[in-house]
């Protein structure tokens, strides 16, 4: 159907809004959109005989005064009105029904709602512009009213019934007569019919035509909406009003229209909430599965070397490398079995791992990797994953700052009178393969014999002391201090030549242990 709908805003912006609501080339039905920002607009634009009027008015007593200016104006006298309000405004609504067919919506404005409310007007109005046509020829039309399907009757002013037709008795299910005796021979009675009474007594008073719709139920207990327009007949003679004609239609099926276009409205709503209520659980559950994620990345980064954790996460494995030039460090707790007896072992535990901790902050900086501990013993690589030339250098930095932090603990445990820990530490570079084997519990490692030849400079190792290989001394000879322990026996190895690393050379050192450097030191190894 085409229709033109006619909105009347006086605020430019709410207006646009509106306009937005009703889409061109709607399924249904196509939208013909006039509008008007004022009084003098509204009325030049009635001129288009408009089908529908979408008033929006910010008071309701506003609103009315428009309303009943509409109603007094012979083109919009019958043409139905759409009342915009806000959801807070109440005070006064009934007052709204009085001047024909008028619905309302309230904001805020939902566009299925809007098009349902402006169809439904729509459709009520074209019954009732229906009846009015036949109510306004109802003397010329005498012949076809006795025969209609309508209900038709003509009215005393007093109330009493005096005619009508078949389409009464099918409506109401029992002849005039029959109907009379029901309800005390008049439509007037108040406690049958009280809508009718006041809108009887407003058509002969305003001599206009009343619409309104009553619940009924027949006397077989059949439930029906039924639509009455009210003419009154003037007598040309006397100017009184001296008949009333009573058009009626069955609109019950309407209503269950209606009905069932609210219940759909309701369905909507429900859905739309159930989105909204479902959508807001998926994103809390993705906000959650984010947090999850973050911390299997993070757990995934702190257990693995960063490009390892790279692959692992891309590719789900980590192919093993072989790396030329590696430095590895060992340390262990000398008499660590004695310490457990003599320590309680939650305090045992905690001191130990506050070693760890340290110790894992100390090689950070330098570019080591930490790559496990076995019980009191920690292992850690310079060079890998990724390759370079200064892993020796960086390690033995390492190690002297190691072996610091623990003689410093061991002051502070002394002066309390408690056990020492005494650590070895010892370092060897060569060639390694390292990478990652297996499918479950992963775990970065290191193999070859640059990893046993390690552990053994840590057992060949003195307490307190930074020992180390002759391959590990070729490389930082140049810059640190060392002592010649000479050719010492070694497990499978035979002799091997080992050094004790005393400190930095001076030139290359910040502080007087010789166990931080310079600017000048890490000008050069900034060149490896």
């Amino acid at each position: 159907m085409d229709y033109k709908i006619l909105i009347a805003d006086f605020d430019p912006k709410s207006l646009e809004e509106l306009k937005n609501f009703f889409p061109q080339g709607d399924e249904y039905d196509n939208y013909t959109l006039l509008s008007a920002t004022d009084g003098k607009e509204l009325f030049d634009q009635l001129e288009q005989s408009p089908d529908i009027i979408l008033l929006n008015s910010p008071e309701i007593t506003d609103g009315l005064e428009i309303i009943q200016a509409l109603r007094e104006n012979q083109n919009s006298r019958y043409t139905p009105i759409l009342f915009i309000l806000e959801d807070n405004q109440t005070d006064g609504i009934e007052s709204i029904f009085q001047f024909g067919i008028i619905d309302f919506v309230f904001r805020p404005l939902k566009k299925d709602e809007l098009i349902l409310r402006t169809r439904s007007v729509l459709f009520k109005n074209s019954f009732f512009q229906r009846f009015m046509n036949q109510a306004e020829q109802l003397e010329l039309l005498a012949t076809v009213a006795s025969k209609s399907s309508n209900s038709v009757a003509i009215i005393n002013p007093d109330g009493k019934i005096i005619w009508v037709n078949e389409g009464f008795e099918n409506m109401y299910e029992c002849t005039l007569d029959e109907f009379i005796e029901l309800f005390d021979q008049t439509l007037l009675n108040p406690d049958h019919n009280t809508l009718f009474n006041q809108s009887i007594a407003k058509s002969i008073e305003e001599r206009i035509n009343v619409v309104y719709e009553n619940h009924w139920f027949t006397r077989s207990g059949k439930e029906k909406w039924i639509q009455t327009t009210i003419t009154p007949i003037i007598n040309e003679r006397t100017g009184h009003v001296s008949r009333l004609i009573a058009i009626e239609t069955d609109v019950t099926n309407l209503k269950k229209a209606e009905a069932r276009l609210e219940e759909q409205n309701k369905y909507l709503l429900k859905v739309t909430r159930h989105l909204e209520t479902t959508n807001e659980i998926l994103e809390k559950q993705r906000v959650e599965i984010e947090k999850e994620r973050q911390k299997a990345d993070d757990l995934l980064f702190n257990t693995f070397p960063y490009t390892i954790a790279k692959q692992l996460k891309s590719k789900g494995e980590a192919r093993l490398k072989r790396y030329k030039l590696v430095t590895v460090l060992f340390t262990d707790f000398k008499g660590f079995t004695t310490l457990s007896e003599q320590l309680d072992i939650e305090d045992l535990i905690k001191q130990l791992s506050n070693y760890f901790e340290r110790f894992e902050e100390i090689i950070i900086p330098h570019y080591v990797e930490k790559i496990k501990t076995i019980g009191d013993s920690f292992m850690c690589a310079g060079g890998l994953p990724l390759s370079n030339k200064s892993n020796p250098i960086d390690v033995a930095l390492c190690g002297l700052e190691i072996q610091e932090f623990v003689r410093q603990q061991n002051e502070i445990l002394k002066a309390e009178n408690r056990p020492l820990w005494e650590l070895r530490l010892g370092i060897h570079t060569g060639e390694v393969i390292a990478g990652i084997i297996g499918k479950k519990k992963f775990a970065y490692d290191t193999w070859g014999d640059t990893v046993n030849t390690a552990s053994r400079m840590e057992t060949s190792a003195e307490p307190g002391k930074v020992n180390i290989s002759g391959d590990t001394y070729k490389h930082i000879k140049d810059f640190f201090d060392c002592t010649y322990r000479g050719k010492i026996s070694v497990k499978y190895k035979g002799e091997m030549e080992m050094y004790f690393i005393n400190r930095l050379k001076p030139e290359y050192s910040a502080d007087e242990k010789g166990i931080f450097p310079n600017e000048e030191f890490s000008r050069i190894l900034s060149t490896y």
